[in-house]
C-alpha cells in the first residue's frame, strides 16, 4: 500500500497500517495512541533517518509501547504448537482452474 506520512511518500506493509487502525480505534476509548517495536521497525523502511521516524511519530502523536514479556511468552508457545502440528509460513494452495 502508497502512504504519504509528512509528505514523504512509500511502500508499507498493510499489515502495520492495520495495526495503527486498531490503535486509532482503541484510542477513542483510552486517548491514547500507540504502536509496538514490531510497527515501528515496519515503518522504519520508508525513511532514511531514525530521526526522521521519530519526527513523524511524534507529529502523529503516538509513542511507541513495548510488547509485554507475557505476552511475548505466549505467541512463542503459539508458535511452536503451530509449527508441531506441521505448520508453514508457505502452505500448499492447489491451484483449481476450469
Amino acid at each position: 500500500m502508497n502512504v504519504t506520512l509528512s509528505g514523504r511518500s512509500g511502500r508499507v506493509n498493510t499489515s502495520i497500517v492495520r495495526g495503527i487502525f486498531l490503535s486509532w480505534q482503541r484510542a477513542s476509548l483510552t486517548d491514547r495512541l500507540a504502536i509496538n517495536a514490531l510497527f515501528y521497525s515496519e515503518l522504519s523502511i520508508a525513511f532514511e533517518r531514525i530521526e526522521e521516524l521519530d519526527a513523524v511519530i511524534s507529529e502523529a502523536s503516538l509513542t511507541v509501547e513495548s510488547i509485554p514479556r507475557e505476552a511475548l511468552f505466549l505467541a512463542g508457545k503459539v508458535f511452536l504448537n503451530y509449527r508441531r502440528r506441521h505448520g508453514s509460513y508457505f502452505p500448499t494452495v492447489r491451484l483449481i482452474a476450469p
